[in-house]
């Protein structure tokens, strides 16, 4: 690599521990950093404690069994689904200094290369902790790990290359490709186990049979020394045999990547802007996705009553995710995945005529449904979460502070709502009749749907960051996601604790419905009363200090 690249890459280095010893000068910075390691204070406390972990030699061998199936999956859907974007996404003032500069297509790509590496080796640290029970050794694990690592991030930069190398008609040709290996792989692994041998078989019974064919394991093949390095028990051979044969795989992805020096850079760039704009869209409370025809008209929302000043701001939420209607796909597609898997191991099929099945699955997967909420509340963020750029125009609109919230967090409750609505329904008539039980579960989903939503949007108000694309260790960002979700854990046993002390002492006078109402008013006051808080915390927010990063 030239050394002026490797003297950026160093100053890039230095920059990023700057930005993070500026973060340590403020309470919220030192809070969210104190709060991040802590995250893994215990993991690397074990790596000294306990260098060799035990009794955890059945979690080990079922990461060697699937782990390679993973690598797999992530490989195939790289050719089938990647634009690749992220995989040459350069800044804009790599693009505006660097693509000028008097240097050649492959020393570009080698500071590429470089710099990913150095990411890499950054966050192996921390994911090397979190797959501790997957691991013998930690050393091991870490060099494992930061190998499988930059093999995933060279398949990515190797498939865009080699796309753009084909043509125009790259992506069209890369998935037709994918297509084929995955039509070849699953009709060679069918002849050679046998279509009726699987008839009378479980799921998983069907799965580990399919895992032992020929066709499957040579299709694993080059993913099992990286997961075989990552859970090696001995120096050798297993950890140095594995490790170089990954080391040779990844350099053989870096000698194609650098063979394929094809005209790159006009691509980069593009795909850069893309990625870029994105990123600005989302800063800015727009959609995360844009259309593929920048002159697509989009068919406009009708406009909403006045509802005292809560109606033009759900209005406008509504719209960017309508605008945004990727995102808001994952939610109802989510939950219907799992109301038909509920059906399917509750009645064991899905033939007609409907009805029946086991009713504790039944409930089992009703409280799955209704606690997702946990999960998708940070991906419908159309509230606050996505107005980091707009809190000043939000602070000087004619309105009350609670006006403000209401209308803010309408639109991704009422989505959750109704995406948790449509699979209760189906799983209730699809193993109909019912427990009356089941009716009190999905009576908690209004409440508990704002009640998170609204612990959400008090941590960011409190606790505001701008949406971007986190540095790999950012132990402030990660402190941050632990935060809000210590904040949602003690608010939801908080709540839901009062709520069923309140609806014990109604069940001791008149039974279950009494305690499923009176919990139910307590959950509903709770998410009342939060309101006005939020309102104080937006009320707070200085634009002139919160919203510099």
């Amino acid at each position: 690599m030239d050394p002026a690249l490797v003297l950026l890459l160093r100053l890039r280095l230095w920059g990023w521990l700057r930005r993070m010893g500026r973060k340590l000068g403020t309470a919220k910075g030192l809070l969210l950093t104190a709060v991040g390691l802590m995250i893994f204070a215990p993991s690397i406390l074990a790596v000294f404690l306990d260098p060799k972990p035990r009794g955890a030699a059945m979690q080990i061998e079922g990461f060697q069994r699937f782990g390679p199936v993973l690598l797999l999956v992530y490989c195939l859907s790289t050719l089938l689904f990647s634009p690749g974007d992220k995989a040459f996404a350069f800044s804009p003032a790599e693009i505006s200094f660097l693509f000028p500069a008097p240097f050649t297509r492959r020393k570009l790509l080698a500071y590429k290369i470089g710099g990913n590496l150095a990411l890499t080796l950054l966050m192996g640290i921390f994911m090397s902790f979190a797959f501790r029970q997957n691991t013998r050794f930690w050393p091991f694990g870490y060099v494992g790990l930061v190998l499988a690592f930059s093999f995933l991030q060279l398949f990515a930069m190797a498939v865009t290359l080699a796309g753009q190398a084909i043509g125009a008609r790259a992506s069209t040709r890369r998935r037709q490709l994918a297509v084929a290996l995955i039509v070849v792989l699953v009709g060679a692994t069918l002849v050679s186990v046998g279509w009726r041998s699987l008839a009378g078989l479980t799921p998983l019974e069907a799965l580990k049979k399919l895992e032992a064919t020929p066709a499957v394991q040579v299709a694993l093949a080059p993913f099992r020394p990286f997961v075989l390095a990552i859970s090696a028990g001995r120096l050798w051979p297993d950890f140095l045999l594995w490790a170089f044969v990954g080391f040779a795989i990844n350099a053989a992805l870096v000698a194609a990547i650098l063979l394929l020096d094809t005209q790159y850079l006009e691509a980069a760039a593009a795909s850069s802007e893309r990625f870029y704009a994105k990123l600005e869209r989302m800063r800015k409370g727009g959609p995360s996705v844009s259309s593929r025809n920048p002159n697509k008209k989009w068919k406009q929302v009708p406009a909403l009553p006045w509802w005292g000043g809560v109606g033009p701001i759900l209005w406008r939420q509504v719209t960017t995710a309508y605008r945004d209607f990727a995102r808001v796909l994952v939610v109802p597609i989510t939950m219907l995945v799992l109301a038909g898997v509920g059906i399917y191991v509750a009645r064991g099929h899905f033939h007609l005529p409907l009805g029946g099945g086991d009713p504790d699955v039944v409930m089992g997967f009703a409280g799955i449904i209704l606690g997702t909420v946990l999960v998708m509340s940070p991906i419908v963020s159309f509230d606050f979460r996505s107005d980091f750029e707009r809190m000043e125009g939000l602070k000087t609109l004619p309105l009350s502070p609670l006006q403000v919230v209401m209308g803010q967090l309408a639109t991704p409750a009422a989505l959750i709502c109704a995406s948790q609505a449509l699979a209760f329904a189906i799983l209730a008539v699809a193993t109909w009749p019912v427990a009356p039980l089941f009716w009190g579960i999905v009576a908690f989903a209004i409440p508990l749907n704002v009640i998170m939503l609204e612990v959400e949007n008090l941590m960011f108000l409190w606790f505001p960051s701008r949406p971007m694309a986190h540095t790999p260790g950012d132990v402030q960002a990660m402190g941050r996601m632990m935060v809000i979700m210590i904040a949602k854990m003690l608010s939801l046993a908080l709540i839901t604790g009062v709520a069923a002390g309140l609806g014990l002492l109604a069940y001791l006078a008149g039974g279950w419905v009494a305690f499923v109402i009176v919990a139910w008013l307590g959950m509903m006051l709770s998410a009342l009363l939060i309101m006005p808080l939020l309102g104080v915390a937006f009320q707070a927010f200085d634009v002139a200090s919160d919203t510099v990063s």
